[in-house]
């Protein structure tokens, strides 16, 4: 299944900070001044660098803009960016083949760091650990050991972690307020309260669909049906019992999601464009306020601009964020559906060609600390900040109240971070946030604060269940997938609760002939030896 954490793009500030509406928590101390010149001195040094990305590209040379200028004058690096050309998988096996590593690549966790690994073109990091002190302090060691190879060592620095204790999380449950008060305010927790309001809404407002989930096709109501319950569950098919992984097919619940999306599909209480429209289409729908309530991953994407277009603030908003609807009688402190891994998205690497990778190591503790994020994020002092708080959070200045939001990557903003401390970030974004006018402050930003990130699972212990190295439980993972996807289409569709229920026996029977039982063997094995890691 699709997941918003797999779609990052760092090409503009403008995305960065919807990418950093996924994070949130509290910022740590603000004093750092670690040195990240050559391995301790003050020399100049380079390094080149790759991104294993075909949508990635580093159009400006090193120090044209005031962010990658700052750093080259007051840390004295310079990074040789390496660009893909959008052929990422084939540059990167062209370069092992050639035995023409760049010094340092970002790439996802997975098989292409296996490899590396197994051919001995990685430097272990665990050298440098203790001598520096931002890695080791914000990603922590219980997140680092998962990130430890076969042989003991550790070769990846995660980008886009979450200290223990954050959060972060994409599910997001919103209520077009207009209609809503049109209504009368009604009571709008249960998916029995929110049946017979969209009855109401289909009843008297016909240009309207009552409600809208995320494009592409998958149903993520499973979760709320149930206790306990994330996201995490659906991407790995099972969820824990008795120290294993069971399938969730054969949880009543998941049964009982589907008749009820069923059921609203058939009485056209659902977008019948469900499997079709793209998140193009939905967005058009909640800019022009036709949806009437939202289920999904992606909220933030798609109804920012509409809350904007639509002329709603953060204290009168067009779109309301509410807690996630839920089967009548669970314990609603118990339904957070949401799901993240402290691990973050990918990972960093420093090959063996690099001639000084101590001086690299040390350059990307200074980024990930305090003062390095600071910088990606808001820019060097004196550009659109003068001071800090206690924590470190950036005080804005006038220069940024002014500035053309839509063009603050000209500045260099939000293009170099590959090592992001999403705990710090995400509270300096809330803070500095809070900071500007009513009229300028993020829908999204308070949403996430006060209701998304509240409302999601920490699930850094399933973080490396389908993390396949050989590669045939990949091949059985993608088949279950595809039949996974045709079996809720055809349930949606189905014309009776009894039909659904049909359909979901004979996608059980397929499911096992296609190894279902094999994988969740394989997640188990892998669950049980990323909590044995977590345990130190």
């Amino acid at each position: 299944m699709k997941h918003a954490c797999f779609n990052r793009r760092m090409t503009s500030f403008g995305f960065l900070l919807v990418l950093l509406t996924l994070f949130s928590s509290a910022c740590g101390p603000s004093n750092n001044t670690t040195s990240s010149t050559k391995a301790g001195t003050n020399q100049p040094f380079s390094f080149s660098f790759y991104a294993n990305y075909d949508w990635l590209s580093y159009s400006k040379k090193w120090g044209q803009d005031d962010v990658s200028k700052w750093i080259q004058q007051n840390k004295k690096v310079t990074i040789d960016f390496i660009n893909s050309n959008g052929a990422a998988k084939q540059r990167l096996s062209q370069m092992i083949a050639a035995d023409d590593l760049p010094d340092a690549m970002m790439l996802d966790r997975g098989p292409d760091v296996d490899r590396l690994v197994q051919a001995n073109k990685l430097v272990p990091l665990d050298q440098y650990l203790d001598k520096y002190p931002n890695i080791k302090k914000y990603i922590g060691t219980e997140t680092l050991n998962l990130l430890r190879a076969k042989d003991g060592h550790i070769y990846q620095i995660p980008n886009w972690y979450i200290q223990k204790g954050g959060t972060n999380g994409q599910y997001w449950t919103a209520i077009n307020t207009k209609i809503y008060k049109e209504l009368g305010s009604p009571r709008l927790e249960t998916y029995s309260d929110l049946e017979s309001y969209l009855q109401q809404v289909k009843a008297r407002y016909p240009g309207v669909t009552p409600l809208e989930m995320s494009a592409g096709g998958y149903v993520y109501l499973y979760p709320t049906f149930t206790e306990n319950r994330s996201l995490q569950n659906m991407y790995m098919f099972g969820y824990p019992q008795n120290n294993k992984l069971v399938s969730m097919y054969d949880d009543p619940a998941y049964l009982e999601s589907m008749q009820y999306t069923s059921r609203l599909f058939r009485e056209k209480l659902i977008s019948q464009d469900l499997f079709t429209q793209t998140q193009d289409q939905v967005k058009e729908k909640a800019n022009t306020g036709k949806i009437a309530v939202y289920i999904g991953w992606d909220g933030g994407d798609v109804l920012q601009a509409a809350n904007s277009n639509l002329k709603g603030t953060v204290d009168n908003p067009a779109y309301k964020v509410v807690w996630p609807f839920y089967k009548a009688g669970l314990n609603k402190d118990n339904i957070k559906p949401g799901t993240f891994s402290r691990v973050g998205w990918n990972v960093n690497v420093i090959t063996k060609q690099a001639k000084d990778p101590e001086a690299i190591f040390a350059y990307l503790d200074w980024a990930t600390g305090p003062e390095g994020q600071r910088v990606f994020t808001f820019g060097p002092q004196g550009l659109f900040w003068d001071k800090t708080d206690s924590d470190g959070v950036p005080m804005l200045n006038s220069k940024y109240a002014q500035a053309d939001k839509s063009k603050l990557d000209t500045y260099g903003l939000g293009l170099y971070n590959t090592v992001g401390n999403t705990t710090f970030v995400d509270h300096c974004k809330i803070v500095t946030d809070n900071q500007l006018p009513a009229d300028q402050r993020s829908w999204a930003t308070n949403a996430q604060a006060t209701i998304v990130y509240k409302a999601t699972t920490d699930d850094t212990q399933f973080g490396y269940t389908q993390n396949d190295p050989n590669g045939d439980i990949t091949v059985l993972i993608q088949r279950i997938k595809d039949i996974d996807k045709l079996a809720m289409a055809k349930m949606v569709f189905a014309k009776s609760d009894s039909d659904v229920a049909s359909i979901l026996e004979k996608e059980k029977q397929d499911l096992q002939n296609a190894g279902l039982d094999k994988v969740l063997n394989f997640e188990t094995q892998a669950w049980q030896n990323s909590l044995k890691s977590l345990k130190g």
